[in-house]
């Protein structure tokens, strides 16, 4: 038995997620996921929001090893991050880019279960508000 939480994917979506020790560091398993993030590694840096112009310089310094450049991306966030590199973090981020299959895969965490969220709004009457007006409007007998 681990933790749990919520995580909102989208404006659509929020997932209930269980981990064993989420507060631990994420750095042992950054070199784990690289391979299998692949050319979606852009929208997880994104995710962490590391700039274009990080982007930018991770491709010029790493041309053509898409694995390289997603290795090094992990590895200036979880040092811009220290010790808030968690392994929560990362899996929050990796849902949130659509990589959840990432997370499941290398066993991180375990999806309890799947929320759809509405997107009604309620336009119910306060109940308050009802009383008072069936008190000005009904007629005693």
């Amino acid at each position: 038995p681990g933790i749990r939480f919520k995580v909102s994917v989208d404006s659509n979506e929020t997932v209930e997620i269980e981990m064993v020790k989420p507060s631990s560091s994420a750095k042992k398993c950054n070199s784990k996921i690289a391979k299998d993030i692949g050319t979606e590694w852009k929208t997880l840096a994104r995710a962490f929001k590391i700039g274009q112009r990080d982007i930018n310089k991770i491709i010029a310094e790493n041309n053509g090893s898409v694995d390289d450049q997603c290795a090094q991306m992990l590895s200036m966030y979880a040092s811009r991050k220290g010790r808030s590199y968690t392994k929560r973090a990362l899996v929050k981020a990796l849902f949130k880019s659509g990589l959840r299959s990432v997370a499941e895969d290398h066993r991180m965490c375990k999806v309890i279960s799947t929320y759809k969220n509405s997107k009604r709004k309620s336009n119910t009457v306060k109940e308050d508000d009802t009383i008072a007006y069936l008190k000005r409007n009904t007629t005693r007998l």
